[in-house]
């Protein structure tokens, strides 16, 4: 299960707390907006998908991009001393 997921140690350590815990927030919490389970359910209302949903997923998605490898250095990104 994804909630499962995201509170793994893990993954915790790999994204960082605030991290997954605004992945949770946003896709399985229900004290959130819980986006997973309302989407994948079928209990969106079509008003659901408006701008402000969009920007969260996206900004979830850009939050995971964050993500490299240890030894992994971001594209154009200057190696520091």
């Amino acid at each position: 299960m994804l909630d499962d997921l995201l509170r793994d140690p893990l993954v915790i350590a790999t994204l960082g707390e605030d991290i997954a815990l605004y992945s949770r927030v946003v896709l399985t919490d229900a004290r959130g907006f819980n986006m997973r389970n309302v989407v994948c359910h079928g209990l969106a209302h079509p008003a659901f998908f408006g701008r402000h949903m969009s920007d969260r997923l996206f900004h979830t998605l850009l939050c995971l991009g964050l993500v490299r490898l240890a030894n992994e250095s971001a594209p154009d990104t200057p190696e520091v001393p």
